[in-house]
């Protein structure tokens, strides 16, 4: 993958940079929500559950 972006970066004499983004999605993307939940009392929910109450929000703020 960066071998491949630094490459066509080569190629292109820098105006197509992959490098940073390719590097980025290897990152661990992970984080405790332990702070969100002291500090705004976060619960988190399924996904199921968030788009139903997102929905029925959006709806009754619609009329």
């Amino acid at each position: 993958g960066v071998l491949l972006a630094r490459t066509a970066k080569i190629l292109t004499l820098g105006k197509i940079d992959y490098i940073e983004k390719i590097q980025r999605m290897s990152e661990d993307r992970c984080f405790s929500h332990e702070d969100a939940e002291k500090d705004f009392g976060y619960k988190p929910c399924f996904f199921s559950e968030g788009i139903l109450a997102e929905i029925n929000e959006y709806i009754s703020q619609k009329s």
